[in-house]
């Protein structure tokens, strides 16, 4: 599993997998990430379920593709 540390430095929080698409214009799936059920809602849709909290291999390659085109 690896790190969110972007996300949690950009939004102070974690977010839901339907959050990060949104954001970030990626299309992340069930087996790309991994998750947190907490009382703890996402920040911005407020669902308590579906929290990522780290990705696999696969999601974390998405996930760089994104971040390395967005600070270009």
């Amino acid at each position: 599993m690896l790190t969110t540390r972007p996300i949690l430095r950009r939004f102070g929080m974690y977010l839901c997998r339907d959050c990060i698409n949104r954001e970030y214009g990626v299309r992340l799936n069930r087996e790309d990430v991994r998750y947190k059920y907490t009382e703890d809602p996402c920040p911005y849709c407020g669902a308590t379920n579906h929290v990522v909290t780290s990705f696999t291999v696969t999601g974390l390659i998405k996930m760089r593709h994104v971040w390395e085109h967005r600070d270009s």
